[in-house]
């Protein structure tokens, strides 16, 4: 099962739904630790989870625009993708959280 954000189960994630998704991501990545990332389709979906190990899910409304199919994948994905633990991708991500 996810868990909220600050719980300590390692698999914590959220999601953010905004116009344009943007804002919510910006404000979001202020905190150590979210990695959050703006998905529009699929593929962005999975890309930022397998290489980022994105933490946070912003939707931009203004641009899925009532596409409930569109909106179902782009979550699905994002929520059934695993990191992908590749070092290069593990040493980016380590470090961001020690800037």
């Amino acid at each position: 099962a996810l868990k909220l954000l600050g719980d300590s189960d390692g698999d914590s994630r959220a999601i953010l739904i905004c116009g344009g998704g943007q804002g919510m991501a910006m404000a979001a990545n202020r905190f150590k630790g979210i990695r959050a990332a703006v998905c529009w389709d699929a593929d962005e979906a999975k890309m930022s989870r397998l290489d980022n190990d994105s933490n946070v899910l912003a939707l931009p409304a203004r641009i899925l625009d009532g596409d409930i199919n569109n909106v179902k994948d782009v979550i699905t994905t994002w929520l059934d993708t695993k990191f992908s633990g590749a070092a290069r991708h593990t040493r980016r991500i380590q470090e961001l959280d020690d800037f």
